[in-house]
């Protein structure tokens, strides 16, 4: 029961951290919708998994998603 943040607040607190958003990526579009049953079925987990990484970047299904993974870089001055 931990508390549920949009991407939007995540990212503003990332930009005074001087890091920026690289891919934000949907995790979960579809898997929660599976009835248990069709689990079981012989390569259905194989297609689910194709399915959600297809997705996992395009929208409405990025933003549907029960989770949402977002990689952020911060640039570093070497010299």
């Amino acid at each position: 029961s931990g508390q549920a943040y949009s991407g939007e607040e995540v990212s503003a607190w990332l930009s005074p951290l001087g890091l920026t958003i690289t891919a934000t990526c949907g995790v979960r579009a579809f898997a929660d919708q599976v009835p248990e049953e069709r689990l079981a079925e012989p390569g259905f987990l194989d297609a689910l998994l194709r399915l959600e990484l297809a997705a996992a970047q395009l929208d409405p299904y990025r933003r549907i998603a029960r989770y949402i993974h977002i990689l952020a870089r911060k640039h570093v001055e070497l010299f």
